[in-house]
């Protein structure tokens, strides 16, 4: 059993999933796809940054402007580090993207790539996103002993 089977192929089931999402959107979401992979580009990075520090300038309560200074800071180590490992990982798989392995079957939205396809930047960032901004309200009760 090679690495390709057990991150890509998944005995097939990668290549209908992707088939049916990629043949099954009908031609008017395209636009709404583009804008999705836009957004969740890592070049919306400096966005995220740049709302993070205007909302913490915007705010007057001192703790909100800690907390909010905390999760830009930690948005941009985890930005920096997420996109050295996601980079090292898909110059070491080099994964072909469906249009490599599929051709003329494949409806491509935007320019067409064949290489680095694992792990997903896209996926990547959306996880980097959550994990960094994800609210975890303080703790509530305290354990004695």
């Amino acid at each position: 059993m090679s690495w390709k089977f057990v991150l890509y192929d998944w005995a097939g089931l990668n290549l209908a999933l992707f088939q049916a999402i990629n043949a099954g959107t009908p031609a008017v979401l395209w636009p709404l796809a583009s804008l999705f992979s836009l957004i969740g580009s890592y070049w919306t990075a400096p966005l995220t940054v740049l709302g993070l520090w205007a909302w913490s300038k915007a705010s007057s309560d001192p703790a909100r402007v800690r907390l909010v200074r905390s999760r830009l800071l930690h948005f941009g180590v985890a930005f920096l580090l997420a996109l050295a490992a996601a980079s090292a990982l898909k110059w070491w798989l080099d994964f072909p993207r469906p249009h490599a392995v599929l051709g003329a079957a494949v409806h491509v939205i935007g320019a067409v790539e064949l290489h680095y396809s694992l792990p997903s930047g896209h996926a990547t960032y959306a996880a980097l996103v959550a994990a960094a901004l994800w609210y975890k309200p303080p703790s509530t009760c305290a354990v004695s002993l």
